[in-house]
């Protein structure tokens, strides 16, 4: 854990997004570039369906300075696409989805 908090996060070339594509008709395999504002600044390693989130997501590789609020695009089999980028995964870390939690915060029966 010391040796991570010791790195020069100035030296990073890339950092690691995940991606979320609102069309579900699009499929995303893995290798498909990542646009910001037009601009090509990385790619996906893998993708796929996520069945929780009723679309395709994938974890790619950008560059270090492209700031997330930036417009994103994905281009997959020739067309362009828009997508939410995210430092984190879009899954649900609590699980609260996965145990229909109610308003008490108690599962239902």
């Amino acid at each position: 854990a010391e040796a991570l908090r010791s790195l020069d996060d100035s030296t990073r070339e890339s950092r690691t997004i995940h991606a979320l594509v609102s069309d579900p008709n699009v499929m995303l395999v893995h290798d498909e570039s990542l646009f910001a504002d037009g601009v090509c600044v990385g790619r996906l390693t893998s993708g796929g369906f996520g069945h929780t989130l009723g679309s395709c997501v994938g974890i790619g590789r950008i560059n270090h300075d492209v700031p997330l609020e930036a417009s994103f695009a994905v281009r997959s089999r020739g067309q362009f696409y828009p997508i939410l980028v995210s430092a984190r995964p879009f899954y649900d870390p609590t699980n609260s989805r996965m145990r229909d939690e109610n308003e008490s915060g108690e599962p239902d029966a």
